[in-house]
């Protein structure tokens, strides 16, 4: 019987690399007031978690979900 709870690959240097050159250059865009960004901007923020996870998975240690970039830049940023 194959365990459903295993853990996934932790992230490697690549992965989070990508990660931090890519917030660094979209941070503001996340930070930005929905109210402010005008119409459209929560898509806009779908749009830039997306390509931040498309970039990720193209560094080849698997697939991650949405939801475990997120964490992991949550945890990133926590720590620093």
């Amino acid at each position: 019987m194959e365990n459903v709870n295993k853990r996934a690959k932790a992230f490697n240097e690549r992965e989070i690399e990508v990660m931090t050159d890519y917030m660094k250059l979209n941070i503001h865009k996340l930070r930005m007031n929905h109210g402010s960004g005008g119409p459209g901007m929560v898509a806009r923020v779908c749009e830039i978690w997306d390509e931040l996870l498309a970039g990720v998975n193209a560094c080849g240690n698997g697939p991650r979900t949405l939801q475990q970039i997120k964490e992991k830049w949550r945890n990133m940023v926590n720590i620093e």
